[in-house]
Order: C-alpha cells, then structure tokens, then sequence
C-alpha cells in the first residue's frame, strides 16, 4: 500500500507543479503583451527636436527689439501639437 500512496503523492506532485509552470507562464505572456503595447504606444508619439536650442543675441541696447525663430520638427510619428508656448 506505501507504494500505491507514493505514485499517488508523486502524480499529485508532478500534477501540481505542471499547474504552477503553467500559471507563471500565463503570467509572463501578460506582462510581455503589457510590455509590447506600451512600447507601440510610445512608438506613436510625438517626439519634439530643437534645432539649436540656445541663441546668444550678444550685447543688446535696452528698448531694442531683437527676434531669433528657433526651428523645431516633429520626429515622432504621431502629430505634435503645441498649445502653450511662452518667452522666458
């Protein structure tokens, strides 16, 4: 009978750690679908470039209007869009 028991014990393990294996890798296959999706989203976003960010005027007499256009594009692949844009 200690033998019946022990194939028994032994099925009921190898039954119990094929479930386990099972479940993690359920786990994991979620985790690598979350992981994708969050990398295609990011994939689909607006990438803002400056070229040349900084601009020295020089010397400038007080009064005097001085403009530069900083030049920005869009490496992204989703549209950028700028709502709020200030001077400092």
């Amino acid at each position: 009978m200690t033998r019946g028991k022990n194939k028994f014990s032994l099925i009921v393990l190898l039954a119990s750690t094929l479930v386990f294996s099972y479940a993690c890798g359920e786990k994991k296959s979620d985790q690598a679908k979350e992981q994708t999706k969050a990398t295609e989203n990011k994939a689909k976003e607006p990438k803002i470039v400056a070229l040349g960010d900084t601009f020295d005027f020089g010397k400038v007499k007080q009064g005097a209007k001085v403009e530069h256009v900083f030049r920005i594009r869009n490496e992204g692949t989703a549209d950028l869009k700028i709502e709020k844009a200030r001077g400092s």
